[in-house]
């Protein structure tokens, strides 16, 4: 068996039918294929377990940009370094991922896939203002927030991480206005 092959056919039909399906095999078979989108679900599974060194290591071979799991790659990533408090590390991973996923949407015809690529993108753009908060950065924090476009999908989920910002800000009117915007 070519394992070139059968790692390129892997990713297709993973791109394809989504990595669900993909995510309930053990561990040693997916280990078995190099292919970037495997690799991303090991990686997937390891952040879930909190081994984040070892998600790491699964995303540290590299994804050329155009491949379709790149973003999501590198949102893992993003995350990763965030809950391992490695912040600056997490920040400039959230930019990459936000330079990638709009280099793909301009490139992408699926409505369904657009969607995904914004969505990720969204929680990237979303990412670098809370490692700022994580870091007491609050000020950055509140610009950077402004970065994701209230028409975005995800806007909603995070007014109450801007409400907690504004209030280590001491700008409680702005706080109580995010809250009433939620509601």
């Amino acid at each position: 068996v070519n394992d070139a092959a059968v790692d390129k056919v892997l990713d297709e039909v993973i791109t394809q039918v989504g990595v669900k399906q993909f995510e309930v095999l053990p561990e040693n078979i997916l280990q078995k294929s190099n292919a970037p989108t495997v690799r991303y679900i090991l990686a997937k599974k390891a952040f879930r377990l909190k081994k984040y060194d070892q998600a790491l290591k699964y995303l540290e071979r590299k994804i050329e940009d155009w491949h379709p799991v790149k973003p999501f790659a590198l949102l893992l990533e993003g995350s990763t370094y965030a809950v391992s408090k490695r912040e600056d590390q997490a920040a400039g991973v959230f930019r990459e991922c936000i330079e990638v996923a709009d280099s793909q949407i301009k490139k992408q015809d699926n409505k369904a896939r657009i969607r995904q690529l914004q969505i990720t993108r969204d929680y990237c753009v979303v990412g670098i203002p809370r490692v700022q908060f994580a870091t007491a950065k609050f000020d950055q924090a509140n610009l950077s927030y402004l970065d994701l476009p209230k028409s975005s999908y995800i806007w909603p989920e995070i007014l109450f991480e801007e409400a907690w910002n504004s209030f280590y800000l001491k700008d409680y009117n702005r706080t109580l206005g995010k809250l009433v915007t939620y509601k």
